[in-house]
């Protein structure tokens, strides 16, 4: 990195769907001639969408399951009405929840197409998902017109941590110390605890959004993100980071209006269809903005790294397995679990290798 590098992207303006100007540019992951495209698609922004992930009904399905959670909690909850949807955080996930072990959710992270968006941006086949929760974003009451929830920008790590060489012990030993079978939080913790050194054990680190239902126009809210930041992000910290919010251990930094003003100037909204996938460099500053739309955003959360970050904690990756599969046959989702769902989950880590 060069010294006088600046510590702000050039502005890239997202460029549109030649099919459907109200879309951002996306890609086909069922078309081979497309996968390339995306991924120097994603090098240079940082992201990249992909279109005709899951087909209209299985978005249906897990709109249909998220409405079936609130009712079991709120037996007066009307999913024809999602104005007035109780139960959810001023993010849009369900309240009390850390993370979600339910059929659709599960069919959804063993999705052979999803496997093969993460693979294109990372490089690498051999990937592991998480377990995480998901977010429905309600329209503002006809009343007010007030927004639900926030705007918010940030970043999902310690990002002096995660540039520090000192700090990788650290952090895998904290890792190391999760208890998955014991508290649910652990598959949240292992989110945001990265390292600069997880982008070179099998590609990086992404995040990513399943979008549910269709975001035409920026009323609709949804993702927002700077593009190129990842590019920027050494010079960033370096130059701007507010050291105030140095601490220990896995954060989520976030932007602040007025001291991160010139940053937050390059904020984009990608719109995307119902079913697409948008995933993102964990470098790259995101967030979401209200939705202002007559109808609700839904949408799934994913994660996905390498599998050698388990491979290399032979403890933690048997512990972790052992409380995804009591998860499994909990809700009974023994006979839908394929070998690659086996895989992605890490399942096939929950007995040490045979010499």
């Amino acid at each position: 990195m060069q010294d006088n590098q600046s510590p702000f992207p050039a502005y890239k303006e997202i460029p549109v769907d030649e099919e459907d100007y109200r879309y951002s540019q996306s890609f086909y992951p069922n078309v081979a001639t497309d996968l390339p495209l995306a991924k120097a698609f994603f090098d240079q922004y940082g992201f990249c969408i992909f279109r005709g992930v899951l087909p209209k009904e299985q978005c249906g399905e897990n709109v249909k399951d998220m409405m079936a959670l609130l009712q079991e909690r709120n037996p007066n909850v009307d999913p024809e009405n999602p104005i007035f949807l109780t139960g959810l955080t001023h993010f849009g996930c369900p309240k009390r929840v850390n993370s979600l072990f339910r059929p659709p959710l599960l069919r959804l992270r063993q999705d052979p197409v999803l496997h093969r968006v993460l693979a294109t941006v990372l490089g690498n086949n051999d990937l592991i998902v998480n377990h995480d929760r998901w977010l429905l974003h309600r329209p503002p009451p006809a009343s007010s017109q007030k927004p639900l929830t926030r705007r918010n920008v940030h970043i999902d790590m310690n990002p002096f941590e995660f540039a520090d060489e000192t700090a990788k012990v650290e952090i895998q030993h904290r890792l190391s110390q999760l208890e998955y079978g014991k508290n649910d939080r652990a598959f949240i913790a292992e989110n945001n605890d990265v390292h600069e050194s997880m982008l070179m054990d099998g590609g990086g680190v992404v995040q990513a959004i399943v979008n549910l239902r269709d975001i035409p126009s920026r009323d609709h809210g949804g993702t927002i993100l700077i593009p190129g930041s990842h590019k920027t992000f050494s010079a960033w910290l370096g130059q701007c980071a507010d050291a105030n919010k140095r601490r220990v251990g896995p954060m989520q930094y976030v932007l602040d209006d007025n001291a991160d003003r010139e940053l937050l100037s390059l904020v984009q909204h990608p719109t995307l269809r119902a079913g697409s996938v948008i995933v993102w460099d964990q470098r790259v500053f995101h967030g979401s903005t209200p939705n202002m739309s007559s109808n609700f955003r839904a949408a799934i959360p994913i994660k996905a790294f390498s599998a050698v970050q388990l491979q290399q904690d032979p403890k933690r990756a048997r512990e972790r397995a052992a409380a995804i599969q009591r998860e499994i046959e909990r809700v009974g989702f023994e006979t839908e679990l394929t070998d690659h769902g086996r895989r992605v989950f890490g399942l096939d880590l929950r007995q040490p290798k045979k010499p």
